[in-house]
């Protein structure tokens, strides 16, 4: 009986060693900036010791803040049309959070985002081919659904001007005969 105690405290102090062992390397690589390896050894932790309260409160708070910064770059990388580090970062996210809202939203936005930079491009072709109606209409169904999208604001004020230089273009005179 008394070795089975022992056998079971052994086992139990071990545990408790993995768990702070996992949890203090955690702290250090979030301190030293490497996250995603620290959010790693924290859950670790958290999962070694499931009723240590600073263990599971450390890793919720670091997860929630990891994947909080993961979605606001996601965020700025999408608006500023880097398309591909914002679908990675939403990843990083969900990899840390799977049902986060903000994450899904954003991976969601991916594709329509997409396309309305693909729709200003080719009104800028359009436009500098001398099409300002078709750039003009295609900048318009841009707006529609996002009526702050910088780009497509800029090159419809920019159609605007040609039209306006085109219209306000001196006529030369007739000439009556070509000594007048």
């Amino acid at each position: 009986m008394t070795r089975v105690l022992m056998l079971a405290a052994t086992c139990v102090l071990l545990a408790a060693c993995a768990g702070f062992s996992a949890y203090e390397q955690g702290r250090q690589l979030m301190m030293s900036g490497d996250v995603e390896r620290g959010l790693a050894k924290l859950k670790e932790a958290a999962e070694a010791a499931p009723k240590n309260y600073d263990y599971q409160q450390t890793y919720e708070r670091d997860r929630a803040f990891v994947v909080a910064k993961y979605v606001s770059e996601g965020d700025m990388a999408r608006d500023s049309l880097q398309f591909t580090a914002a679908e990675a970062l939403y990843r990083k996210a969900l990899r840390w959070e799977p049902a986060n809202p903000a994450a899904l939203a954003g991976m969601a936005s991916l594709a329509t985002v997409r396309k309305e930079s693909e729709m200003v491009a080719q009104a800028r072709k359009d436009m500098e081919a001398g099409d300002l109606a078709a750039a003009e209409r295609k900048l318009r169904a841009v707006l529609e659904q996002v009526p702050n999208q910088r780009e497509a604001r800029a090159l419809l004020d920019a159609v605007a001007l040609r039209r306006a230089r085109a219209q306000a273009a001196p006529v030369p005179p007739e000439l009556k005969s070509p000594f007048t």
